[in-house]
């Protein structure tokens, strides 16, 4: 059976309450049915404004009745009131952790409904029996945004003719030539985006959350440390959902390891995370970083340092630890004779590398201009 995808509305900067948690996210109804189109637009008379060649239609949904019905009969008979948001999920199964995840999800902001029909099939025809009484609901939208949850690979788009009546003739040449709102239409809008706070992300940062690893090792993380993600966010929403993607940045390809949910609350998100470099491929080249992103919007990568797995110690004759000593890790099966990793002996004399030691790799010490093979 195929999955069903799941709505979350918004108004008056409240969500409306709904029966369903699913996948992290709350106040959800489930829609049986949806349908919406961005099509290619035929010009008349082409011209230089090449956004009039994206035609939009409304967003039709069919879901069984339920408690926002009311409250969305209330916004259709007020005809200058507009709904916050709209946002529509689509689940799927994750094979590799056998739960439930949303790949896909729509946003579409302000929104305006333009049709609310009530229906029944019949249910005495058994291909109907399992029906209820459902509605079917349209949505007519300024702004729409698409987010692929993996990669978070993002899309915005305006609806540009969101005031003007559909039709699927050309659109006239006087609207080719301008602005094709009302008065009435462009005062709203422009108060509109007034009223909106733009959504930024600053200050994204990461610490331990155990006070001994925060004194031992302030700047670097170890295998197993749980560490804290944060990011201070303003424009957003409260509760508005902010994601955190971390990232291993070897040499020949990025692979991400960790994908982290949060909300935003008092302008800051911050999530938990659990140091696991198991399911990093290129295990030679670890170079961790992590960023949040918001509605589209995202920090730059933040370097999360890794202290390694001890190899070995180094100490003089007199049993201090020497430091600052460079030594170079190589691959005694490869042809190549560069180095595989490069480092410095800690301030304890500790040789940290970010992977395991194999009968492989052997460790050369630099002391001045002498080498030292071991």
């Amino acid at each position: 059976m195929a999955e069903p995808a799941y709505m979350r509305i918004r108004h008056r900067k409240e969500f409306i309450p709904g029966p369903i948690t699913e996948c992290g996210e709350d106040n959800l109804w489930q829609i049986h049915e949806f349908a919406h189109e961005i099509s290619g637009f035929p010009l008349l008379n082409p011209s230089p404004l090449s956004h009039w060649d994206t035609k939009h239609k409304v967003v039709k949904v069919v879901l069984e009745i339920g408690a926002f019905l009311p409250r969305l009969y209330g916004v259709r008979v007020d005809q200058g009131e507009y709904i916050n948001r709209v946002e529509i999920f689509w689940r799927q199964c994750s094979e590799k952790q056998k739960k439930y995840y949303f790949y896909f999800k729509h946003t579409i902001y302000p929104v305006k409904i333009t049709s609310i029909k009530m229906f029944m099939p019949n249910v005495k025809d058994l291909r109907y029996e399992r029906y209820n009484h459902l509605v079917s609901i349209d949505f007519r939208y300024r702004f729409i945004e698409h987010l692929y949850s993996e990669g978070y690979l993002h899309n915005k788009a305006e609806w540009r003719h969101f005031f003007a009546d559909e039709s699927d003739e050309p659109i006239p040449e006087k609207y080719l030539s301008g602005r094709c709102l009302s008065h009435e239409a462009l005062e709203w809008e422009e108060n509109w985006r007034k009223s909106q706070n733009e959504i930024s992300l600053s200050n994204p940062v990461w610490s331990h959350t155990d006070e001994k690893r925060k004194e031992e090792s302030p700047k670097k993380v170890a295998e197993g440390d749980k560490i804290m993600l944060s990011v201070d966010i303003t424009g957003a929403d409260e509760g508005q959902k902010v994601s955190f993607i971390v990232i291993n940045k070897g040499k020949e390809k990025e692979q991400k390891i960790a994908f982290i949910d949060g909300q935003q609350k008092n302008g800051i998100c911050s999530v938990e995370w659990t140091v696991d470099k198991s399911e990093i491929k290129d295990r030679e080249n670890i170079f961790l970083v992590f960023k949040a992103s918001c509605v589209g919007k995202s920090t730059k990568d933040i370097e999360i340092p890794i202290e390694g797995f001890l190899w070995a110690e180094l100490f003089a004759d007199d049993d201090l630890p020497l430091n600052n000593v460079k030594f170079l890790v190589c691959d005694t099966e490869s042809d190549d004779v560069n180095p595989i990793y490069t480092g410095l002996v800690d301030e304890n004399g500790r040789i940290l590398v970010p992977f395991g030691k194999e009968e492989k790799h052997t460790i050369q010490f630099m002391f001045g201009d002498n080498d030292d093979h071991r």
